[in-house]
């Protein structure tokens, strides 16, 4: 049975990472809190426009704000990021995204940055994460990958048994199909699907679509809402 609730937040989550401003504040945040202006002027853009940025960011949950005036600094919240020294993750509960720094580093770098702050994120893999997030903010997709990860590969028949549209089901097995996210065989008259085993990693406690700049997680094999939800977005 589809957790409506649970792929509602998801989706809504991966809509507001798709806007590749967003991103880029998320991964500046990574290294401390920072002011609105300060913001600005790493990223290049206008402080009103920032500011609608940073409100559309804390309203989706992924970051908090305090003080006032002047002195109000911006922060991630706490409980749904991690970083080390090759890539950063966001982590809702029941979804994840992970995006790289976009360098290679020596052993003895790495522990070095594990100690310091991260690398900063390269600009144009930070858009393309951002392009994968489009995707997958959406809830009919991940209701389609949901289905997919229970089943490993599934039939036309049981892909039909989600309450998404017929035409809409075809619509966006396509656009899964195009980003290179399922496969779907005819055989003998028989429609299949699965996830391209490609970018398809089946991990304990998560499943992950690896796209090498960035990589989106689930956990609807075995999430347990009251012990593993976080809520916040």
């Amino acid at each position: 049975m589809l957790d409506l609730g649970m792929l509602s937040r998801c989706s809504r989550a991966f809509d507001v990472l798709s806007h590749a401003t967003n991103l880029r504040i998320i991964d500046f945040l990574f290294n401390g809190s920072k002011s609105a202006g300060s913001i600005a002027n790493a990223l290049s853009g206008d402080v009103g426009a920032i500011e609608e940025n940073l409100s559309t960011l804390e309203s989706a949950g992924l970051i908090v704000q305090s003080g006032t005036g002047r002195k109000r600094l911006f922060s991630l919240h706490p409980a749904i990021f991690k970083k080390d020294a090759q890539a950063r993750r966001i982590d809702f509960g029941s979804c994840a995204i992970e995006f790289k720094t976009g360098e290679e580093e020596s052993f003895t770098g790495r522990l070095k940055r594990l100690i310091k702050s991260p690398l900063p994120a390269d600009t144009e893999l930070l858009n393309k994460c951002a392009g994968v997030s489009h995707i997958f903010a959406n809830m009919n997709r991940i209701a389609i990958i949901n289905l997919l990860i229970k089943g490993i590969e599934i039939d036309e028949g049981m892909i039909r048994t989600l309450p998404i549209d017929e035409a809409d089901i075809e619509r966006n097995i396509s656009i899964l199909e195009k980003a290179g996210i399922i496969q779907v065989e005819k055989r003998e008259g028989t429609t299949t699907y699965h996830l391209e085993p490609n970018v398809y990693k089946r991990e304990k406690f998560l499943d992950l679509i690896e796209f090498g700049f960035c990589s989106v997680g689930f956990r609807f094999r075995h999430l347990d809402d009251s012990k593993m939800e976080l809520g916040v977005v």
